[in-house]
């Protein structure tokens, strides 16, 4: 067997189990999340557990996979280097681009799989999921004890519930306005079709700042919701490409500032170059370590992870315009991420070349 198709078979085998550990322990933390709101637990109940663990797993999947690929390469080459392989690859003389060809491929196999999913899975799970949990709110009973976090007829409320009542409350009103109260109930309207909040002891802020001074304090509101029939509409990271491509278009032909369909856009071109560079960290990473194992790759492919996270949010942020944001444009803040983990590959790489010939561990 030669060396290519001994590293394809190895990193593949690895890449699927480090898969199946990072998306189990993404599902299982997003179904206790999930869980915890009372909408939510009622959907828990009465939506199929195969279609709710699907609507979660497979976004998660799209970016779970580039980093499970650089955990299964990094154990690869990790042992490839305790069981001499290393050494011996270097005495005779061969170049660790050597390597390049069968890391290349897997990375181009992977980058193409969690593009599609981040393309195609990505806004099915969003807007299923959404959708589930609108459907769950629009079923209102009554609440237990805990946190509160509902969409219903384009509102939201959020808040928690301490012995049947609501305390620390915020609704979100489809126009836009908001008011927050210390305490209040919610249940059906009388006639039903709409959802009865009743706020005491709060402030309500309107969006329009020409009236007064946009607040009004209140000692009790009554606020009825449309429970609406339907499916809610779908936001950016919920649209499938056409229909992104085609929101993007419209948007830049009338002129429009929003930078979210067209970050959204350009992120989904981005994705599968991150698992290109997400695997040539890799070998930097397993050579150079001490030791091997799946669980020191697991915690590098999480530490990459947060690293790659952290930059796909300081990208959200930086698009926006000033002061929230410095006006970063969308097809340069979706690149930030595999910018900022090709800088640590290239140092790698370079290192890598520098160790003699003859080195030992």
């Amino acid at each position: 067997m030669t060396l290519d198709r001994w590293l394809i078979r190895r990193i593949a085998a690895a890449t699927g189990l480090a898969a199946v550990l990072l998306v189990g322990l993404a599902v299982a933390a997003r179904l206790g999340q999930v869980a915890s709101v009372p909408a939510s637990f009622t959907l828990l109940r009465t939506a199929p557990l195969a279609a709710l663990v699907a609507w979660i797993a497979v976004p998660l999947a799209a970016f779970a996979l580039p980093l499970a690929l650089f955990a299964g390469a990094t154990t690869v080459l990790a042992r490839f280097r305790e069981s001499g392989g290393w050494d011996a690859f270097r005495l005779a003389g061969a170049s660790p681009a050597r390597l390049l060809p069968a890391m290349l491929l897997s990375g181009a196999v992977v980058g193409v799989v969690s593009g599609g999913l981040a393309a195609w899975g990505e806004p099915w799970g969003r807007y299923g999921l959404r959708a589930a949990l609108a459907e769950a709110g629009r079923g209102w009973g009554p609440l237990g004890d805990g946190p509160v976090d509902v969409e219903a007829g384009g509102w939201r409320l959020l808040g928690r519930v301490e012995g049947g009542r609501l305390v620390d409350v915020l609704v979100v009103a489809e126009g836009g306005s908001a008011g927050t109260a210390a305490r209040g109930e919610a249940g059906p309207a009388p006639g039903g079709g709409a959802l009865r909040v009743v706020l005491e002891e709060g402030e309500w802020a309107l969006p329009d700042p020409t009236l007064g001074e946009g607040r009004m304090r209140f000692g009790r509101l009554v606020l009825d919701v449309p429970l609406r029939g339907g499916r809610p509409s779908r936001g950016a990271y919920e649209l499938f490409p056409g229909d992104l491509r085609e929101l993007v278009a419209r948007n830049a032909a009338l002129g429009r500032s929003d930078p979210g369909p067209a970050l959204a856009w350009h992120k989904r071109m981005a994705f599968p170059a991150s698992s290109l560079v997400l695997v040539l960290l890799a070998v930097p990473a397993g050579l150079h370590g001490r030791r091997g194992g799946l669980g020191r790759s697991v915690l590098l492919a999480l530490a990459a992870g947060l690293a790659w996270y952290g930059a796909m949010r300081w990208g959200d942020g930086a698009v926006r315009a000033p002061p929230r944001g410095i006006g970063l444009p969308p097809a340069v803040a979706a690149w930030v991420p595999a910018g900022v983990l090709l800088a640590p590959a290239a140092v790698g790489w370079v290192l890598l070349h520098r160790v003699p010939r003859g080195a030992r561990r």
